[in-house]
């Protein structure tokens, strides 16, 4: 009797462990799941800016020409 209880104590501590190894792991494959998206997500909005700042200077420019023609009067 007592070496059935002590296989049953060892099976239900290598159950627990099993357990949290795959929770851990999970944990693990969702975390770099969410890092890999917050990346993306970050490369998306640094493009974003990226082309928006680029607008800015390509009509900032424009106006810069169209002050010059006006001043000028060519």
């Amino acid at each position: 009797m007592a070496r059935a209880q002590w296989v049953l104590n060892k099976v239900n501590i290598s159950s627990v462990l099993l357990d949290s190894s795959i929770t851990h792991t999970r944990h693990v494959n969702c975390t770099s799941t969410w890092r890999l998206l917050q990346i993306v997500d970050n490369i998306f909005h640094l493009s974003f800016l990226l082309s928006s700042i680029y607008i800015v200077l390509i009509n900032s420019w424009e106006l810069v020409i169209r002050l010059i023609y006006t001043l000028f009067d060519f």
